[in-house]
């Protein structure tokens, strides 16, 4: 529930960590916002892993693509 501001300050924050190298592990429901940050994703499922490993340019162009290969099925 960030405002727009709040957004830029954090994806700035975020890209700053990554230039850096530091690791960041980041729970949201933004999902297209952080696959533009991520190396990594993962997808939990009623609590269970329901996926895990690299980020790819398929999931950035289309994120629903990982809620329908593993969220909903």
């Amino acid at each position: 529930a960030l405002d727009d501001r709040a957004i830029a300050v954090l994806q700035t924050l975020l890209r700053q960590s990554l230039a850096e190298k530091k690791t960041i592990i980041l729970s949201t429901h933004q999902l297209r916002e952080a696959l533009e940050l991520a190396s990594h994703v993962a997808l939990l499922k009623g609590g269970q892993t329901a996926f895990h490993g690299p980020c790819t340019a398929e999931m950035v162009a289309d994120p629903s693509l990982i809620y329908a290969r593993y969220g909903e099925g």
